[in-house]
């Protein structure tokens, strides 16, 4: 927090199959300004033994899956009403198409 503004280079959004990891800033001026990217298999329990394999596992998946995910990296602008994202590695025709869909009313 600096100036009115938020920032980081490492915000961590976590879940247990999923969690994301962005830096970037906000700023009511400015708005928000993130690079956000998916990771698979957030590690938990590390602290006890018995999830010493299940953490293993879970690592050579993340590291297997990595490429993959790297296609989910988004950047996240605009206002916290009205935020717009766009995939970074992916043609931008992919975020128009899903962002369409999400706003077009159901029949």
């Amino acid at each position: 927090l600096h100036d009115g503004a938020v920032w980081s280079d490492n915000a961590q959004l976590g879940g247990t199959l999923f969690s994301a990891r962005g830096r970037g800033h906000w700023s009511p001026q400015n708005g928000l300004d993130f690079l956000v990217r998916a990771e698979p298999l957030r590690q938990t329990h590390e602290d006890k033994a018995w999830y010493q394999i299940h953490r293993w596992v879970a690592d050579v998946l993340k590291e297997g899956l990595s490429p993959l995910f790297r296609l989910f990296e988004f950047r996240l602008e605009g206002s916290l009403d009205n935020p717009q994202w766009r995939f970074v590695n992916l043609p931008k025709e992919v975020s128009e198409l899903l962002q369409r869909s999400k706003s077009s009313p159901e029949k």
